[in-house]
């Protein structure tokens, strides 16, 4: 005899308790039961007192939310036990966390309203179906986990993440419609779903960790719009005999297609340019892995464990001019065959590697893509190579540069020229560029907006230091190695386009490029002749290698601040597409040199023979390196001793000191009694001393030292404490307060120049001299008892070394 259907309509929230009594006597006899009208909490508790409840329509009743864990049956609580069916209205947005948690509930409507389900609200239940409609967007984890007997499963178009553990041993679940806008499917969202058979629908763009480890009958066919594949995605997918991963896919995770029983066909993209361990272990059918990768495919190998257990048995498949490098490679040299494949008809080349070619060419008239980081292409021999478009993509934050050398005068291009340059929002970038800028096409990414300047050195020439950065017209064209500055409002990635001259394939170049320099004269040596130029090569340049003298001036962006290089003294690597200050001599010297030999591959200075047409020689010369610093921020200047050099301002040796952007940063520099600015001040020993001259952008505690030192003394002596210090032996710490102050401190120095040391008499020392033993050690300020030997004497700012008899 089937149970009678109670049917109650609420006359208020609340009431459904007493509607119900008028229909039996106990509120545990109800088995069916239809309820219409406004609920509230009060209802949702009397629901749950009916402990034998076996069908539940709520189809006119009239609500927002089930409560968490309203249906839930568990150890303690099992008052829903024989619940089997459930009718939920229209005007339902949410079911709440454990609202089914392992119920016996096997058919539940889902409204076309319900936007939101809950963690574990289905967890371990009987659901036979869920149809999801389109206003649905929000899941929580593990909704319909160990829902053993879930067989259909049908998403709205608009979910655009399946979470984790979403139908987690589904093990029937064999109906699945997945929604149209899926971006991600999340780490172990189908695993162990034995019967699956779905289709990744175009737009997905993030298969999670073993998101469908365990499906034996799932056939992935990766849709074009994939860009990541977690740990172990596809393991156990027994089913998928062959494999082509698009070329969209930019990262595969370790153990991606482990034990795929049956795969005998594995193709990756041209992005993917290394092999994570595992990715094919356990596939023993596997016998054709075909590589896309434009460079030689570099296999992760950890503790013992490889891309492939047997490579013996494999045959790779590669472009044809890496046939050789694959051959001799020290892992893929072990496959049962390398055999080419003709790399001439692809279109687009996209180099996510390192690359050298010697007489191997891409053959055809390939686009060509360098990919930011640690990227390079190298050119060598003479055989023909075209082009159509050059692309490189730099990262102006990163360390890891990307290059192309071209060593080969049969290279030609016909198409774009770009540079693809990353920046992060508000902050400038000291670019140069190996083509000369087309200003007009510079396209950054949608919704940014940029700020382009030039430096004026002629109004530096005229003016002075201050207010020389000027806007750069938006309709010019800035000449190949030319430098200027770049800042975006926003992250970008922003496109300069070669502008259509003889310079427009720049950065194939593979003759010397000559910079002609602005000389601007002016009556303040230390002002005149600045220029803004950069490395008109993309890739590393030597700076041993400019034929050139003076001192180079970056922008140093690890410190925010601004270094000077001394061509004599200093190993630099100027980066590519680096701009960098340079002070033009005179009218006779008003080029800049750069020598093809000087080009490298990698920051490191290897070389230091350099090409140097008027370089000042010197017997000797002292290099004095001085460290201002502040927690991790410092700057740096420097003083050489030099008798070959003069007091006066010299733009062959000397560099002016450029203020950092940033005022948080504290500042160091010399000055001379012109109140000229140094932050390389080459000088004769003279009196021995030179004033110091710093910035603090705060009140706090300052540390100076010295990082080298060739002189054998260098003390300094703090004007406001009336301490001195040798900071051969230690730092100097002291406390500012925020400014400018350029009469705190005075160096003075000690030479290590033996023609420098005097011979005197005891009572020659007069005065208030400090005396030090040569190792430093502070002796007083009697010389009347020093014995014969040699000292340093110290009386006022001059410091000397002298023999005493």
């Amino acid at each position: 005899m089937s149970c009678p259907l109670i049917t109650v309509n609420l006359l208020e929230p609340g009431s459904l308790g007493t509607e119900v009594l008028y229909n039996t006597d106990h509120i545990k006899n109800v088995r069916r039961l239809k309820v219409k009208g406004a609920m509230n909490g009060d209802d949702w508790g009397r629901i749950k007192m009916m402990s034998t409840l076996l069908e539940l329509d709520l189809s006119e009743a009239q609500f927002t939310e089930i409560p968490a864990n309203q249906f839930k049956v568990g150890y303690s609580d099992t008052t829903m036990n024989f619940l089997h069916k459930v009718a939920l209205p229209e005007g339902l947005t949410k079911i709440n966390s454990e609202a089914f948690y392992n119920s016996f509930v096997e058919k539940v409507n889902f409204p076309s309203t319900l936007q939101n389900i809950g963690y574990r609200a289905f967890y371990m239940s009987h659901i036979l179906e869920a149809i999801l409609l389109d206003n649905l967007t929000e899941m929580g984890e593990d909704v319909f986990e160990y829902a053993y007997w879930l067989k259909k499963a049908h998403f709205g178009k608009n979910m655009t993440t399946i979470p984790s553990e979403t139908f987690y041993y589904c093990y029937y679940l064999n109906d699945v419609i997945l929604p149209e806008k899926l971006k991600t499917v999340n780490s172990y969202a189908f695993k162990e779903c034995h019967s699956l058979r779905t289709t990744l629908p175009e737009g997905i763009e993030t298969v999670g960790s073993r998101a469908f480890e365990g499906c034996w009958k799932f056939y992935p066919r990766l849709p074009e719009s994939l860009k990541t594949i977690r740990n172990a995605a596809f393991n156990d997918c027994d089913a998928m005999d062959s494999l082509i991963v698009p070329s969209s896919v930019t990262t595969i995770e370790e153990y991606a297609f482990c034990n795929c029983s049956n795969l005998k066909y594995a193709e990756l993209s041209v992005s993917q340019y290394n092999i994570p361990k595992g990715i094919f272990d356990n596939t023993p059918k596997l016998e054709v892995i075909k590589l896309n990768s434009a460079t030689v495919v570099s296999p992760t190998i950890s503790n013992s464990v490889y891309p492939h257990q047997n490579i013996s048995q494999l045959t790779l498949q590669v472009p044809h001019y890496l046939v050789n490098e694959y051959k001799l490679h020290s892992y893929w040299y072990n496959a049962k065959a390398i055999e080419p494949f003709d790399y001439s008809s692809i279109g687009d080349i996209h180099l996510y590697g390192r690359l050298t070619l010697n007489h191997e060419r891409f053959g055809g008239q390939p686009n060509i893509e360098i990919h930011s980081g640690n990227k390079y292409l190298k050119i060598n021999g003479d055989n023909e190579q075209r082009f159509n478009n050059i692309k490189v993509n730099q990262s102006g934050s990163s360390s890891s540069k990307t290059q192309l050398l071209n060593n080969c005068d049969n290279i030609t291009a016909t198409g774009d020229n770009i540079l693809s340059f990353g920046t992060e929002a508000k902050k400038w970038y000291f670019i140069s560029l190996p083509f000369d800028l087309d200003v007009s096409r510079i396209t950054p990414d949608d919704g940014v907006q940029y700020a382009i300047r030039y430096y004026d050195g002629a109004g530096r020439a005229a003016n002075g230091k201050s207010g020389n950065w000027k806007n750069v017209d938006r309709t010019s064209i800035i000449p190949a190695g030319t430098g200027f500055i770049f800042q975006t409002n926003n992250a970008s990635w922003t496109w300069f386009y070669a502008a259509d001259t003889e310079n427009k394939y720049g950065t194939l170049r593979n003759t010397e490029f000559n910079k002609t320099l602005a000389v601007n004269a002016s009556e303040t040596a230390s002002n005149k002749g600045w220029n803004l130029v950069g490395n008109p090569y993309q890739c590393f340049y030597n700076n041993h290698a400019l034929n050139f003298t003076a001192p180079i001036t970056i922008w140093n962006p690890d410190r925010n601040t601004y270094t000077a290089y001394s061509l004599t003294d200093d190993d630099y690597a100027i980066r590519p597409n680096e701009a960098f200050f340079v002070q033009c001599p005179n009218e006779e010297y008003n080029t800049i040199g750069f020598p093809l030999q000087g080009r490298q591959l990698t920051s490191v200075i290897e070389s230091q023979n350099a090409v140097k047409e008027f370089a000042p020689q010197a017997k000797t010369r002292q290099v004095v390196n001085l460290t201002v610093s502040s927690g991790e921020m410092e700057d740096l200047t420097r003083v050489v001793l030099n008798e070959e050099a003069s007091l006066a301002y010299e733009t062959s040796c000397d560099a002016s000191k450029f203020m950092s952007m940033d005022s948080s940063v504290p500042q160091i520099y010399t000055l001379d009694s012109e109140g000229t600015q140094y932050a390389i001040n080459e000088r004769p020993f003279a009196e021995g001393y030179v004033d110091l001259g710093f910035y603090t952008g705060t009140e706090g505690s300052y540390t100076i030292s010295s990082s080298r030192c060739d002189a054998e003394k260098v003390f300094i002596t703090d004007n406001l404490t009336g301490t001195t210090t040798d900071i051969t032996d230690g730092a100097y710490t002291f406390s500012a307060k925020a400014g400018t102050d350029n009469t705190r401190f005075t160096l003075s120095f000690v030479s290590n120049d033996p023609t420098a040391v005097r011979e005197v008499e005891k009572d020659a020392i007069m005065g208030k001299a400090d005396i030090y033993s040569v190792d430093g050690k502070f002796l007083g300020n009697d010389a009347s008892r020093l014995e014969a030997g040699i000292y340093v004497v110290r009386q006022g700012k001059k410091a000397s070394k002298v023999i005493v008899r």
